[in-house]
């Protein structure tokens, strides 16, 4: 599957002479921009932690008493979220390793236990997984996705979905 890598760099374009400078791009500003190609989707979350306080200091502090209608099922790493999930709440996802899986129904959510690479390229809308916190990578069947993508961010590099689990 096709992808692209989004790399933690952007461009002041305000100056006059346009410098680089670095950014560390949220997980939701990744979100926005194709929020209208991933609404009504499913969600599995591998090694996702939904934190309280988002980079803009609003809080989440009733997911505790949520976590049963927004998590629809869990077993040890993986988790599947309700629809529409991450476009609810991506600003309260932000950590190393985090992959997460959108899909159009909740039966492709259940019909595994692992993320891998044959489930991801046959089932899923689109794929984000974070890099070391250093980088995401988004995958998509759609080229459309990955074209709004490349437009949004300054530095980004195609890449192909390699997971071998």
């Amino acid at each position: 599957m096709k992808g692209i890598r989004l790399i933690k760099k952007s461009v002041d374009r305000s100056l006059p002479a346009p410098i680089v400078r670095k950014k560390d791009y949220e997980f939701f500003e990744i979100v926005n921009p194709i929020a209208h190609l991933i609404t009504g989707l499913y969600w599995i979350l591998e090694d996702v932690i939904v934190w309280h306080t988002a980079s803009d200091g609003s809080t989440f502090d009733d997911f505790q008493y949520r976590y049963d209608e927004l998590i629809i099922f869990e077993r040890n790493h993986l988790k599947i979220a309700e629809s529409d999930f991450i476009l609810r709440y991506a600003k309260f996802i932000d950590r190393d390793w985090d992959n997460l899986v959108g899909l159009r129904s909740l039966q492709d959510a259940n019909d595994t236990l692992r993320l891998t690479r044959e489930f991801i390229e046959s089932k899923a809308v689109v794929y984000f997984k974070c890099i070391d916190a250093v980088y995401w990578e988004v995958y998509a069947p759609d080229p459309k996705l990955l074209l709004i993508l490349q437009e949004s961010f300054d530095f980004w590099e195609p890449c192909n979905l390699d997971r071998n689990d």
